[in-house]
């Protein structure tokens, strides 16, 4: 399942600014001028959003790579137990 940030990530950054540069570049009237404000404002903000998306999905990255070696460690103490219960029955009840 994608979740929010993953669909954040894949937004392009950069185009705003571009055509915020186009804009302004034709000697504009100022309503372009502002409009090529804005949509840099838009982008460093897009820019902003997609940060705090990385640093969110890097965070559960870690928690889980942390969950996963636990379950590592938990997975080889659950082997060793049940490779010693055999030589257990066999030292406590030889036939």
């Amino acid at each position: 399942m994608i979740n929010i940030e993953q669909y954040l990530l894949k937004l392009p950054t950069g185009i705003l600014s571009l055509v915020a540069v186009l804009l302004a570049s034709f000697s504009p009237p100022l309503i372009l001028v502002v409009i090529a404000v804005c949509l840099v404002f838009a982008d460093i903000t897009l820019g902003y959003i997609k940060q705090q998306a990385m640093n969110s999905l890097l965070k559960k990255h870690k928690k889980l790579a942390y969950k996963v070696e636990q379950l590592e460690k938990e997975k080889q103490t659950a082997e060793k137990l049940a490779q010693s219960i055999p030589q257990f029955g066999r030292k406590v009840f030889p036939l």
